[in-house]
């Protein structure tokens, strides 16, 4: 019989990966698994690697948030779009305090994985077997989605991420997919569970070429204590990062807001050094 811990989507919480962690710890785990996007917009960097690494994270794979670092590292971001400044100032910041060990981590991690436990083929993928982002695998899309995440007939369990929400559910076919929600940033839609920030996992547990158990997990933590981190470090745009824990909100997109920040003309022109500076390297 195997236990596995899968998590995903820490997005640099520390203070919430740091929690999770030490609850995967008691329940005697196998091995963890990490379905990617561990940086930003949180300030976590070194510190989140040094986590999974003591937990034994064997198996890490790329979130569509590895792909926009590494994109905005290539200068591939247009320094009129306020979501791309977001991210690069961000990334300026993040990426030169990082080891060279982890920068080439980064470089190199997987698109996805299979692993065969116990007779049953597990698929890995952050998103689906092609792309990593969009929201064709939000809980409310169409089972045809579910089932193209599915189309590799070996596969018996297929582990998605990027939604930020736990769920199983099925493809036309009878395999069995389970997100394990989000560690760092969960996306609340119900208002009675605004303030629900919990920590999310989930654990697996496979014996002889069966399902012994699913197991959705929530973790507290103190949200205050994370905001507290970043602005100790005057991470960029900490002040939204604090009220994403408020009242709920994502900026990533947000255009009008990100433009209108009291910093924003400062963060082109530090992005605009940083591309420069960058790639004379």
């Amino acid at each position: 019989m195997k236990k596995i811990a899968v998590l995903a989507d820490v997005h640099g919480n520390y203070t919430a990966l740091k929690a999770v962690l030490a609850e995967i710890a008691k329940e005697k785990v196998n091995t963890t698994w990490f379905l990617g996007d561990l940086l930003l917009p949180g300030p976590g960097g070194d510190e989140l690697f040094q986590l999974l690494n003591e937990a034994q994270v064997k198996t890490y794979i790329k979130g569509n948030w590895e792909d926009c670092v590494l994109a905005a590292l290539q200068g591939e971001i247009s320094l009129a779009d306020p979501s791309d400044i977001y991210l690069a100032k961000m990334v300026a910041t993040l990426y030169p305090q990082l080891s060279h060990a982890n920068q080439t981590r980064l470089q190199q991690l997987p698109f996805s994985a299979i692993k065969e436990v116990e007779g049953l083929r597990i698929g890995l993928f952050h998103g689906g077997p092609e792309k990593n982002y969009g929201g064709a695998l939000f809980p409310t899309q169409a089972q045809a989605n579910f089932d193209d995440l599915c189309r590799d007939d070996s596969l018996d369990i297929v582990l998605t991420a990027h939604s930020h929400q736990q769920f199983m559910r099925y493809s036309s076919q009878g395999q069995v997919i389970i997100n394990p929600g989000t560690v760092g940033q969960p996306f609340i839609h119900w208002s009675g569970f605004k303030k629900d920030f919990c920590g999310q996992y989930a654990l697996v547990t496979v014996h002889e070429k069966q399902i012994r158990a699913v197991e959705f997990k929530k973790v507290a933590y103190d949200p205050a204590e994370e905001v507290a981190r970043a602005k100790k470090v005057n991470f960029p745009f900490s002040d939204l990062y604090e009220d994403f824990f408020v009242n709920d909100r994502v900026y990533t997109h947000d255009a009008e807001v990100l433009r209108q920040h009291p910093h924003y003309a400062e963060y082109v022109e530090d992005v605009k050094k940083f591309l420069k500076d960058y790639g004379k390297k």
